[in-house]
């Protein structure tokens, strides 16, 4: 069992991040001889993503005839779909790359686009939920957005799923209960 990679007491105290972890596996990295890739996904959606996620639930609600509840139509988010996510990971594991690589669109995107989007490709009226900023809004952020240079430039990797063939194959799963 190695000591460098304490996973349970990394994991279980919840006071580590993500950056700790990769910071670890590049002191190893650098001990051993070997070079790190580290993919940092950002935002993503795609088939068979948990019901209570933003965009299988307003998929969902827009199924079911509701008003979805959008809390937030203000941020900005950067989402890959899910099978853009998988090609990156290949496409960087086969380069030559190294360090931290962020895994994104970079687009960031309204979220309450996304919900305008889903409406229209589905034909229902979308509702309005306005763009004010809500100051109990959970984060302070009101725009993520990767950037992506390394990403294109290095890696060599561009994302071919669009928005409106990524949420149509959500619909058309959730529609059939997948």
């Amino acid at each position: 069992r190695s000591t460098l990679f304490p996973y349970t007491t990394l994991f279980r105290s919840g006071r580590r991040s993500k950056s700790a972890l990769y910071k670890m596996a590049l002191a190893y990295a650098e001990q051993v001889g070997m070079s790190v890739a580290w993919g940092r996904i950002f935002f993503l959606y795609g088939e068979g993503e948990k019901r209570e996620r933003l965009v299988p639930s307003l998929i969902d609600a827009f199924l079911k005839g509701d008003r979805p509840n959008l809390k937030y139509p203000h941020l900005r988010r950067d989402y890959l779909h899910a099978d853009d996510v998988a090609a990156a990971f290949v496409a960087l594991l086969s380069s030559a790359c190294t360090g931290a690589v962020n895994i994104a669109s970079g687009e960031a995107v309204r979220l309450g686009d996304i919900g305008r989007k889903i409406a229209s490709l589905l034909g229902c009226q979308a509702p309005d939920w306005g763009e004010q900023r809500d100051t109990g809004a959970p984060t302070s952020c009101p725009l993520v957005l990767g950037d992506v240079r390394k990403l294109t430039e290095v890696v060599g990797f561009k994302p071919l799923v669009s928005w409106d063939n990524g949420l149509s194959h959500m619909i058309e799963a959730q529609r059939v209960g997948c």
